[in-house]
């Protein structure tokens, strides 16, 4: 999953949050503004 990214809502919990990255081992990273000049983030 090197390549995978999630998303979580503004009112979804860290408890569930957590759960999600323990359950898809998975770590969190800090979402970049941009990637290669475009937005990462649309909607």
């Amino acid at each position: 999953m090197g390549k995978s990214s999630i998303f979580f809502s503004d009112n979804c919990n860290d408890d569930s949050k957590g759960e999600v990255h323990q359950g898809l081992q998975i770590s969190t990273e800090a979402l970049e503004e941009r990637y290669l000049g475009l937005p990462t983030a649309v909607g």
